[in-house]
């Protein structure tokens, strides 16, 4: 009768969420959802920083200090150590991630009052099953990285 077949079905959703705003900057998801057939669908979340003041988007490079990558990857690595609460790196593979060296900054974060909050998306540190992976790492474990009276210490940290 012209109809597709029971079995064959499909969708795609998109969602935008404003995660944080103030005077001086908006952090804002992009949540993005499909089923086009298989064993399941697929989530993503991307975050977007802007900075207010400026009107331009805000990345890693805004924030830390040259050379920030190893550090930062291992600020990461501890604070999900503290979330799955294992005492060593490799006993997160225990708890369902691929590898530590794909658990890596990835630009895919958003800034809170608390820290910076990075996510990892289906199958880029973990298994589908174990979803997207959020850490939230506090800017006082930061301050070493930090850039000195850059975005974070102007929006976030109260200066003495």
């Amino acid at each position: 009768d012209g109809k597709p077949p029971m079995w064959y079905w499909y969708y795609m959703n998109t969602a935008n969420k404003i995660l944080f705003q103030n005077d001086l900057l908006l952090s804002y998801a992009v949540e993005y959802s499909d089923y086009e057939g298989g064993a399941h669908g697929s989530y993503r979340i991307t975050y977007t920083n802007i900075d207010l003041n400026e009107l331009v988007t805000i990345s890693e490079e805004d924030l830390f200090v040259p050379n920030y990558y190893k550090e930062l990857t291992n600020k990461i690595i501890e604070s999900l150590m503290k979330k799955y609460e294992v005492q060593k790196p490799d006993s997160l593979l225990m708890k369902g991630f691929f590898t530590i060296e794909d658990i890596v900054p990835n630009n895919n974060f958003w800034l809170s009052d608390e820290g910076i909050n990075y996510s990892f998306n289906q199958y880029e540190i973990a298994p589908y099953a174990m979803g997207v992976i959020d850490v939230t790492v506090p800017y006082s474990e930061l301050s070493e990285i930090l850039i000195p009276d850059g975005i974070i210490y102007r929006y976030f940290i109260k200066k003495n």
